[in-house]
C-alpha cells in the first residue's frame, strides 16, 4: 500500500475487537475498518471490504485490488515472509522439489510480484545435489532499490547443462518477503464522530447515450416521501465524481465518459456527504450499430414513457407483448416507436417480448427485460424464538419489514429439509401498510430428516392481469434463514475411485456423518440395505463400506443417519464401468398455431453401446413431484451416437400461463446406462390466455382478386369471457391502413375457438407486400397475430359488351360494342382483342375476329359472316401484355348469348285443313254480297283454308260430288232445296255442316238435322256470350242483332248463348261420325249493325273449324300446309315444295305458282305467321314425301337456306 489514503470501499466499521488489536485502516471518523489481531499461534485479519461485489460491478480501485492481493499472499505465506529493504541483501533458504528421473544442473530463480505475470529479477544459481527429493538451497541477493511496497514471492524453474527447463517453474516453500511501510501500521485511530442515521430510500435511475467522441451518463436521483431535504449526496460514475444536492424530490447528473466497447459496462455509485453507500449499479453499454430491439433507458419509473429502437433491421411490423399490454404497429427501418410502463408494476425485471416481421417474410424474435424501479418492499430481519423437541420444530417467527405502499399480500413460508426436499408450511393472507412493521407467524413442523435446514419466506402480490405480466401471484420480497432441524446430518459420501472405467473388483465407500448422541447408519445401494452401524455421535464420524460386486451400469449409493426418531439421508450417483449406452432428450415445441401443441422429443444416445428398445414419457410438471402425464411414445433401439425424434400432441385447454415440461427416457429403467441423471429434460413454456391465428387462403394474390383468409380466437383459460371483439386490418407497403373490421364476439367458453372466414375486396391493389393483421380485445388488448401477403405484378383486363344487341340478323352488319379497361397494376404496353360466336356442341367457334389492343369503348361493324341459324355465346376475350417484365396473360373479357335466328322459319301444320265449299243465296243486294265475301275473304283467306262459295243450290250439290270438301256451310241462302238427304249422308261419313241464317231454307235444313226452333226473338241489339268450354278455339263476347230463332235440340252442346239470360242461340251437335252447328241469326246484319268484319270473320272461322273433321279416310285428296314467320324481322322468303312426279296440285291459294308438280310461294313476312296451304292428289307413288327449299331476300338476292352457311340465287 503506497498511499495513507487509499481509494477503497467499505461497508460499515468494526464495533468490537480484542485489546492486543492493531489497527491498520479506519474511516474519516476514526472507526476501523482493517484490524489485525493474534490468535494462538497465528493471525487474523478483519475487514469490512466488500471487493467481491465491487469487482463483479466494475468499482474495484487499484488500490483496493493491490491490498487484497497483499493480503492474500501474506495469509498464504502464513509465518515464512521476511521483511527486507530496498537495496539491502536477503538471505533465503528455498525448497525445491527434484522429480524422479531428472538430474538438474542449475535452477533459474525468479522474483514475483503477486499479479503480475513477469519477473522483476532473474538469477541462475548452480544446484550441487541433483539427486530426486526435497532440497532446501541457500540463496542471497541483493533487494532491487526501486522496488515498491508489498509482498513478494520466489519461482524457481530446474534447469539442464544447456540452460533448457526440465520442468515447470514452482513456487518456493520459503521464498516470501515483504516490503512495507511502519507507518501503515500505527494505530491512527481518531475520535469517534457521529453521523447520525442516514436514510436509504433513494432511486438511481442511470441512462446511457452515445455520441460520436464518447457517452453520456445521466444518474436520475429521486427521493421517497418521508426524506429529510437538502441532502447532500456524491455521485460517481467510473472513476470521476461529482456531488449533488437533493433539494427538491429529483435531481441529476451528466458524466462525459470516453467511448467504451459495446456489451461491456460502466458502475455508478451514490453516496452520502458523510461517505455512507446509498447505492450502487451497474450501466450496461449498448452495441454500437448492432442490429437489433433496443431500449433507451436500463431502468423505469411506473408511468414512465419507453422509446423502443430498431437498428439495423427493415421495416416491418413490430408486435411487443408484455407489461401487460399488446401493442401491433408499423415501424421503419432504424425507426422507434414508444410505449408507457405500466403505473402500477412493483419493482422487478419484467420480460417484454417482440416480434419484428419484415416484407420479405422474415421474423426475427426476442426478448427485452424491462427494469421497473417502482414501490419496493424489503425484510429487514427474521427474529426466531425456538421452542423445539427432538421431533417437531417449533418457533415464533418475526418478520420485520418496510413497504413504500399499503397492499394486501400472501406470507408463504416453506422449508428446505436437509435432503434438498422443499415442503410448504403455510400461506397467510397479510395487510401491508406504508413504512416499517412486523408480521408474526408461529411455526410448527415435524424434524424429520434430521440435519440443518432451511426456512424459505416471501411476500406475494397477484400483479394486474395483461399480457406478459404472470397471473400466479409474484414475490415482492422474500428471505431466508438456515435452521437446526436435529442431532445429525449426512455431510457427504465418497467412493475410493471418481471412475470405474471397468466393472471389475470392489467399490469402496465411506459416508461422513456430524452430530452428536446416539444413531443408527445405514447405507443403502439401489434399495438394498449392504450395511448398518450403530453409534455414539460426538462430533465427525465416517463409516467405511466395501461393495464386493455391485451390477453393471448406472448405481445409487443412499445413507440414512437416525438420530432418535428424525432422519436424514443423502445420496450419491456413479458408474460401474462405462461400455454402455447413454440416453439423453430434449424438448423442442413450435410456435402456437392451434388448441393443441405438438411437442418434439429429441432422443439421443451419448454412450458407447447400442441401446434397446424403450419409451419416452412427456409430463405437466416435474413427475417427481405429482407430475401430470400427457402422452408417451416409442423410442426405438439406437446405436451410439444416432438420435430419434418423436413428437406428443398436448392439448393447451385451461392451461393458460407459464408452464414446465419434463420428459423423461426410459422411466421403467428398461436400459443399463452410464448415467440416469441425464434421463429427464424440463422446458419452460408460456402458454398464453388467449390466441389469434391468422392464415390467408395463399401467400400471393393477383391485383383485383379477393383476399381470403381464416381468424382463429382460442380461449386457454378456464373461464368464459364475455363482450369480445376481433378487429382485423389490411396495412399497404406504406404501413397506412387500406381498410379495418370488428367482429363481435358474444362469448369465448374455456377451450373452445372462434373461427371466422372473411375477406378483403379492391378493385386493385399496387404491388408490393402487406401485412394482415387481427388482434382479440376485451376491455384490453388479450392477443394480436399478423400475417404477410405479396399482391404480384397483375396484368388486368376488365370488359364488358353492353350495347351489343342479343340477335344476329342474317342479312344485314352486326353492330359489336363493347369496352376493355386495364385494371392491373402494371400497365399493359400491347396485346389483342377478339371476338368469338361459339355453339354449345361445336369445339371450334363458328365465327372470330381479332382487332388490336386499344382501352375504352368500340364500336365494330361486321359486315359479312357465316353464321347459321341457332343459339351461340358471343365472347369477349384479350391477351395483355407487358414488354418490360416480359409478362402477358389471357382474359376472358366478357359473355352473352347471341341468337342466330333464321330469316325465314317454317313450321309445318298439323291440323286438318278445312275445305270449305259456301252456299250463299243469289238474291242478295249488292251491298249484302259484297259484305258476305269480305266477311269470307276474311275469315278464309290467308289461312290455309280451301273454300269455294256457289250461289245455286245445283252447283251446290255438283261441287259437293267432286270429293274436294270436307265441310259445308249454308250461309243465310234462301233458293228452295230439293231435299237435305245426300248432304245428311255425307256427314254421317264424318264430314261437317253449319247453317247459318233465319230464312226458311236455312230453318228447313237445321229442322233436317233435328233441331228445333222457339219463338222469334225480333229486332233488339243483343250480346252473345262463348264459353271457354265451348269446343271452339274462341271465347268471349259478341253482338248480335236482327231476328234470333232459339234453337233447341237435347244433347247439342251450347256454342253462344244470350248473355242476360244464358238462353242458347248456338248449337253443335254430333250427327254420324260428322258434326252440324246451328246458328240461327243473320251475321250480315249483325256486321252491319256492328260496323267491324273482324269479329265476325274469327267467329265463323272457329266455327268451320269446329266441324271441320281430322281426317278424312275417303277422299282421294291430300292437303299440305305451313305457317312462314321471320323472326329477325320483316323479310320476303320463298317456299319452294317439290312433289314428286304424277302428282297433281289441285289448289295452292295465294302468292302461288305452280308448274307441273311443284308449288311456289313468294311472301313478305315477320314475326307474325303467314299460312298457306295447297291440295294435290298424289300420284303412284303414294308415301313420298314433298322436298322443300327455302330462300330469303338478302341486298336484292334470294338466299337459300343451309345448314351451315347460304349460297346466292338470283331472282
Amino acid at each position: 500500500m503506497r498511499r495513507a489514503a487509499p481509494q477503497l470501499e467499505t461497508e460499515g466499521y468494526l464495533a468490537s475487537y480484542p485489546g492486543r488489536t492493531e489497527i491498520l485502516l479506519s474511516r474519516k471518523d476514526g472507526e476501523p475498518t482493517l484490524i489485525l489481531y493474534p490468535f494462538g499461534s497465528g493471525w487474523v485479519v478483519v475487514t469490512t471490504l466488500f471487493s467481491d461485489i465491487s469487482h463483479g460491478q466494475g468499482h474495484l480501485h487499484h488500490d483496493e485490488k493491490k491490498l487484497v492481493r497483499d493480503l492474500l499472499s501474506w495469509a498464504k505465506a502464513r509465518s515464512r515472509v521476511k521483511e527486507a529493504s530496498p537495496g539491502k541483501p536477503l538471505d533465503l533458504r528455498l525448497s525445491m522439489v527434484i522429480p524422479k528421473g531428472k538430474r538438474p544442473s542449475a535452477a533459474r530463480i525468479m522474483i514475483m510480484r503477486p499479479g503480475r505475470k513477469r519477473p522483476i529479477m532473474r538469477k541462475v544459481v548452480t544446484l550441487a545435489t541433483p539427486a530426486a527429493g526435497k532440497r532446501d538451497v541457500p540463496f542471497r541477493f541483493t533487494v532491487p532499490k526501486k522496488i515498491q511496497p508489498g509482498v513478494y514471492r520466489l519461482d524457481y524453474s530446474l534447469l539442464n547443462r544447456a540452460g533448457k527447463a526440465i520442468a515447470p517453474a514452482a513456487e518456493s516453500a520459503f521464498g516470501w518477503f515483504s516490503i512495507a511501510r511502519k507507518s501503515l501500521l500505527k494505530d491512527r485511530r481518531r475520535s469517534r464522530q457521529s453521523l447520525g442515521k442516514i436514510q436509504q430510500k433513494i432511486r438511481v435511475t442511470p441512462s446511457i447515450v452515445r455520441t460520436e467522441s464518447g457517452m453520456n451518463v445521466t444518474l436520475s436521483i429521486a427521493r421517497d416521501k418521508g426524506i429529510p431535504a437538502d441532502l447532500q449526496l456524491v455521485a460517481r460514475v467510473a472513476e470521476q465524481q461529482k456531488p449533488l444536492r437533493l433539494a427538491k424530490n429529483k435531481a441529476s447528473r451528466s458524466f462525459r465518459l470516453p467511448a467504451k466497447k459495446g456489451g461491456t459496462s460502466v458502475p455508478y455509485a451514490v453516496y452520502h456527504a458523510s461517505g455512507r453507500l446509498l447505492e450502487r449499479g451497474r450501466i450496461a453499454i449498448p452495441h454500437q450499430q448492432a442490429k437489433g430491439i433496443f431500449l433507451d433507458r436500463d431502468a423505469y419509473y411506473p408511468g414512465q414513457k419507453a422509446t423502443i429502437s430498431v437498428r439495423g433491421l427493415e421495416s416491418g411490423e413490430l408486435t411487443l407483448i408484455g407489461l401487460g399490454q399488446i401493442e401491433d404497429r408499423m415501424i421503419a427501418k432504424n425507426g422507434s416507436t414508444n410505449f408507457v410502463i405500466p403505473p402500477d408494476l412493483p419493482s422487478g425485471a419484467y420480460p417484454l417480448a417482440w416480434t419484428l416481421q419484415h416484407k420479405d417474410e422474415i421474423i426475427q424474435r426476442g426478448t427485452l427485460t424491462v427494469t421497473i424501479v417502482g414501490n419496493r418492499t424489503k425484510f429487514l430481519r427474521l427474529s426466531l424464538q425456538e421452542n423445539s423437541d427432538s421431533s417437531t420444530y417449533r418457533a415464533k417467527a418475526l418478520f420485520r419489514l418496510h413497504s413504500d405502499r399499503a397492499f394486501e399480500g400472501t406470507m408463504k413460508l416453506w422449508v428446505r429439509r436437509p435432503d434438498g426436499r422443499v415442503s410448504a408450511l403455510l400461506e397467510k393472507k397479510v395487510s401491508v401498510s406504508r413504512g416499517r412493521q412486523n408480521i408474526r407467524i408461529p411455526l410448527a413442523f415435524k424434524k424429520a430428516p434430521s440435519g440443518m435446514g432451511e426456512l424459505i419466506y416471501g411476500l406475494y402480490v397477484t400483479l394486474p392481469e395483461g399480457a406478459g405480466i404472470p397471473q400466479e401471484p409474484v414475490a415482492v420480497a422474500s428471505g431466508r434463514r438456515i435452521i437446526d432441524l436435529g442431532d445429525a446430518a449426512i455431510l457427504g459420501i465418497t467412493k475410493e475411485r471418481p471412475v470405474y472405467y471397468e466393472p471389475t473388483g470392489p467399490v469402496k465407500v465411506s459416508a461422513s456423518v456430524y452430530g452428536k448422541g446416539k444413531a443408527r447408519i445405514d447405507l443403502y445401494l439401489e434399495g438394498k440395505r449392504i450395511h448398518r452401524e450403530r453409534i455414539v455421535l460426538s462430533g465427525m464420524h465416517r463409516l467405511k463400506a466395501t461393495i464386493p460386486s455391485p451390477a453393471r451400469g448406472f448405481q445409487t449409493i443412499r445413507a440414512v443417519v437416525t438420530p432418535g426418531t428424525a432422519k436424514t439421508s443423502a445420496e450419491h450417483s456413479f458408474t460401474y464401468g462405462t461400455d454402455f449406452p447413454d440416453l439423453t432428450a430434449r424438448l423442442e415445441v413450435p410456435k402456437h398455431h392451434g388448441s393443441v401443441l405438438p411437442v418434439r422429443v429429441s432422443i439421443v444416445n451419448r454412450g458407447k453401446k447400442a441401446s434397446g428398445k424403450s419409451r419416452v414419457i412427456l409430463y405437466d410438471s416435474d413427475p417427481r413431484d405429482k407430475g401430470k402425464r400427457i402422452g408417451a411414445a416409442d423410442v426405438p433401439p439406437l446405436d451410439p451416437g444416432k438420435k430419434s425424434h418423436a413428437t406428443i400432441i398436448w392439448p393447451l385447454l385451461k392451461k393458460a400461463g407459464l408452464r414446465k415440461l419434463y420428459v423423461a427416457v426410459d422411466p421403467e429403467a428398461t436400459v443399463t446406462e452410464t448415467d440416469k441423471n441425464n434421463n429427464i429434460a424440463a422446458l419452460a413454456v408460456m402458454i398464453p390466455d388467449f390466441l389469434v391465428t391468422l392464415k390467408p387462403e395463399k401467400k400471393s394474390f393477383n391485383a383485383g382478386e379477393k383476399i381470403f383468409f381464416r381468424m382463429v380466437a382460442m380461449n386457454f383459460t378456464e373461464d368464459t369471457v364475455k363482450s369480445l371483439s376481433l378487429n382485423h386490418r389490411l396495412v399497404s407497403p406504406g404501413n397506412s391502413l387500406l381498410a379495418r373490421e370488428s367482429l363481435v364476439i358474444n362469448r369465448l367458453k374455456p377451450g373452445r375457438e372462434m373461427n371466422v372466414q372473411r375477406s378483403f375486396s379492391f378493385p386493385t391493389l399496387p404491388r408490393g407486400d402487406y401485412h394482415i393483421a387481427a388482434q382479440l380485445l376485451s376491455a384490453k388488448p388479450l392477443a394480436s397475430t399478423s400475417t404477410r401477403i405479396t399482391i404480384l405484378p397483375t396484368l388486368l383486363l376488365r370488359g364488358s359488351l353492353s350495347g351489343t344487341p342479343a340477335a344476329l340478323s342474317s342479312c344485314g352488319p352486326f353492330v359489336l360494342r363493347y369496352r376493355v379497361t386495364s385494371r392491373g397494376n402494371i400497365p399493359t404496353t400491347s396485346g389483342e382483342v377478339s371476338v368469338t360466336i361459339q355453339s354449345p356442341d361445336q369445339g371450334r367457334p363458328v365465327y372470330a375476329k381479332q382487332f388490336g389492343f386499344s382501352e375504352g369503348p368500340k364500336t365494330v361493324h361486321l359486315a359479312e359472316h357465316r353464321v347459321p341459324p341457332g343459339r351461340y355465346t358471343l365472347r369477349l376475350k384479350a391477351r395483355a401484355k407487358n414488354r418490360p417484365l416480359n409478362m402477358s396473360k389471357d382474359f376472358l373479357l366478357a359473355e352473352m348469348p347471341l341468337l342466330v335466328p333464321p330469316p325465314a322459319a317454317i313450321k309445318e301444320m298439323t291440323t286438318a285443313i278445312p275445305r270449305v265449299l259456301i252456299l250463299q243465296s243469289p238474291a242478295d243486294k249488292d251491298v249484302n254480297r259484297i259484305l258476305e265475301k269480305k266477311i269470307l275473304d276474311e275469315a278464309f283467306d290467308g289461312q290455309a283454308v280451301y273454300y269455294k262459295i256457289v250461289s245455286r243450290a245445283r252447283d251446290f250439290r255438283k261441287q259437293a260430288m267432286t270429293g274436294m270438301f270436307t265441310s259445308y256451310v249454308l250461309f243465310e241462302h234462301d233458293e228452295v232445296s230439293d231435299t237435305f238427304s245426300w248432304l245428311k249422308e255425307r256427314v254421317k261419313q264424318g264430314q261437317g255442316m253449319v247453317v247459318i241464317g233465319t230464312s226458311d231454307q236455312s230453318r228447313a235444313a237445321a229442322q233436317s238435322f233435328g233441331f228445333r226452333f222457339a219463338r222469334p226473338l225480333r229486332d233488339k241489339n243483343r250480346v252473345l256470350s262463348i264459353p271457354k268450354d265451348a269446343g271452339i278455339d274462341l271465347s268471349g263476347t259478341i253482338p248480335v242483332s236482327g231476328t234470333i230463332l232459339p234453337p233447341k235440340k237435347i244433347g247439342a252442346r251450347p256454342l253462344a248463348v244470350i248473355s242476360k239470360d244464358n238462353r242458347p242461340v248456338a248449337l253443335m251437335d254430333i250427327y254420324g261420325s260428322g258434326r252440324v252447328i246451328v246458328l240461327p241469326f243473320s251475321v250480315v246484319t249483325s256486321t252491319l249493325q256492328a260496323g267491324t268484319v273482324n269479329v265476325y270473320s274469327h267467329f265463323l272461322r272457329a266455327i268451320v273449324r269446329a266441324v271441320t273433321p281430322k281426317r278424312n279416310e275417303y277422299s282421294t285428296v291430300a292437303a299440305a300446309a305451313f305457317s312462314v314467320t321471320a323472326p329477325a324481322g320483316k323479310t320476303r322468303a320463298r317456299i319452294i315444295d317439290i312433289l314428286p312426279a304424277g302428282t297433281t296440285i289441285l289448289w295452292a291459294g295465294k302468292d302461288s305458282v305452280v308448274r307441273d308438280s311443284t308449288v311456289t310461294y313468294t311472301v313478305t313476312t315477320g314475326q307474325e305467321p303467314q299460312k298457306r296451304a295447297y291440295l294435290y292428289r298424289p300420284g303412284k307413288k303414294r308415301g313420298t314425301k314433298p322436298v322443300r327449299e327455302i330462300y330469303y331476300e338478302c341486298n336484292g338476292k334470294f338466299m337459300k337456306m343451309r345448314g351451315v352457311g347460304e349460297t346466292a340465287k338470283k331472282d
